[in-house]
């Protein structure tokens, strides 16, 4: 690895994808559901602008939230002002809610977290990961039950759930059950989908239902599984409405020709809504400064190739971003800024219950 000065000059001039190839890779209403049973559009084409979803960052472990995520909500709400004006999906980890030592108590969520969510016109997205094992396993069930609580909570609360995220069923390997392996075990995983799909689609009408992934990423064969698993919810009359790739920049081929293609049976053949995770293992555990460069090249590098997701997904898991305010930060790289900045690549549509923003930039290629 570059000494930190090349590094982030490299992933300025948008080679960050070539350098770390290689590398481990690991508003009150929501826009419409894609129809699962017709494609959108026709093939190679998409949004001029997608969706922007926003993941606050786990520090690096299960349920962990930011330093200043609370002060986001009650005393550094106006530190992220503008930033808000594009995002349209909040999306909060189940096991964030669920742990104690980030006392995310009733008070806060009624009194600070929801009521931003409804001024800011933002759907709710939960990132869930009580589904894989459902089947067979004891400890998964009590984590299902866990995230329909978590659910019902707030609902009780004054808030909605409107979107679940699937984290990673199809490739984590993983021992919870016989046959859960390394690139395997896909006809158990998908039944764990279904089952789990069915299980909280019965249990709160109207939410949907969506898949976070690094089958891609990975380089394991995706287009089999994502083919069985559409047709397996359309057998159960469910509906798969997004999959989501989990794709640091490390993991892009030349030209993200791995992600051009994923997007192609997604969107052009299943027609599901397709959508990437903007991120970066590698800058994540070097710095703020690394990862904010990283997100920003690959934001132009995808789109310049041709990719057009219907939602774009920032987010980190490692300790970079270190905090999330403020979003003019001169100096530092808090999540934030990296929001903003993002967004006004142009690659965003502003949320539409935002008032006046705009992007500032209009994306090359249109």
């Amino acid at each position: 690895m570059p000494d930190r000065r090349r590094f982030c000059q490299m992933l300025a001039a948008g080679t960050f994808a070539g350098l770390a190839r290689g590398a481990a890779t690991q508003a009150a209403q929501p826009p419409a559901a894609s129809p699962v049973a017709s494609p959108v559009a026709s093939a190679s084409a998409g949004p001029a602008r997608g969706v922007l979803w926003v993941q606050d960052n786990n520090m690096g472990h299960a349920g962990g939230v930011s330093p200043d995520f609370k002060a986001s909500f009650t005393t550094g709400r106006d530190a992220w002002a503008e930033a808000r004006r594009f995002i349209r999906i909040y999306q909060i980890r189940a096991p964030s809610l669920l742990l104690p030592a980030n006392d995310l108590s009733d008070d806060f969520l009624r009194d600070a977290f929801l009521p931003l969510l409804r001024e800011a016109h933002f759907a709710l997205a939960l990132n869930v990961t009580g589904a894989m094992g459902i089947g067979c396993s004891s400890v998964t069930a009590k984590t299902m039950a866990a995230e329909i609580a978590q659910i019902e909570r707030i609902a009780r609360l004054g808030g909605r759930v409107d979107y679940l995220s699937l984290q990673s069923v199809l490739s984590k390997p993983s021992d919870v059950c016989p046959g859960y392996g390394r690139d395997e075990g896909y006809d158990k995983r998908i039944a764990d989908i279904v089952r789990y799909a069915a299980a909280l689609a019965g249990r709160f009408p109207g939410i949907r239902i969506g898949l976070v992934d690094a089958m891609v990423a990975k380089g394991w064969d995706y287009a089999p599984a994502y083919r069985n698993l559409v047709a397996a919810m359309r057998a159960k009359n469910l509906a798969l409405d997004f999959i989501h790739l989990d794709f640091p920049a490390e993991a892009a081929s030349p030209g993200w020709a791995n992600a051009l293609a994923a997007q192609r049976v997604i969107r052009d053949e299943l027609g599901v809504r397709f959508g990437l995770l903007y991120t970066s293992n590698v800058a994540g555990r070097t710095s703020d400064e690394a990862f904010y460069q990283a997100v920003m090249a690959a934001g132009r590098d995808f789109h310049a190739a041709g990719g057009r997701p219907d939602d774009l997904v920032l987010t980190s898991w490692h300790p970079h971003p270190s905090l999330d305010l403020p979003e003019t930060d001169p100096t530092g790289y808090p999540f934030m800024k990296d929001v903003l900045d993002f967004a006004q690549l142009g690659l965003v549509e502003p949320n539409p219950g935002a008032g006046n923003a705009t992007p500032i930039a209009t994306p090359v290629g249109g």
